[in-house]
Order: C-alpha cells, then sequence, then structure tokens
C-alpha cells in the first residue's frame, strides 16, 4: 500500500480506506458471530420442542389405541 501510494495525501487516503475495511470486516465478524450463537440458541429450542411433540403425539396414539380396545 505504501510503495503504491501516490504521494502523503493519497498514502493517507489509502491508511483511512483500509482502516474502514477493517472496521467494516469486523462489524460483519461480531454480526456473523451474534447470529451463528442466535441459530444455536434456536436450535436447541427447536429439539426441546420436537421432543415434547413427540411425547405428546405418544401419549394421543396410546390413548387412542387404548380406547379403540375391546372391553
Amino acid at each position: 500500500m505504501v510503495l503504491d501510494a501516490n504521494g502523503f495525501n493519497n498514502l493517507l487516503e489509502r491508511l483511512s480506506f483500509a482502516r474502514r475495511i477493517r472496521n467494516h470486516d469486523q462489524q460483519i465478524v461480531a454480526a456473523v458471530i451474534l447470529a451463528r450463537d442466535r441459530v444455536a440458541t434456536q436450535a436447541v429450542r427447536l429439539a426441546d420442542l420436537e421432543g415434547r411433540q413427540q411425547d405428546l403425539t405418544a401419549r394421543v396414539l396410546a390413548e387412542r389405541d387404548s380406547s379403540m380396545r375391546p372391553s
């Protein structure tokens, strides 16, 4: 970057641009980490809900089957 600069002002512009890129990259990384953590939390909650649904389905089917048996 220093070797490609065409004068001191151009060097300052390039450094400023590099800082903006770095800051933007850091914001993107932070957003990705936050999104990843939220997705992981939602995946755990979804797994819990799926387990509860399976339990409820099994109970309903068992109750249905027991009511269909001849006495």
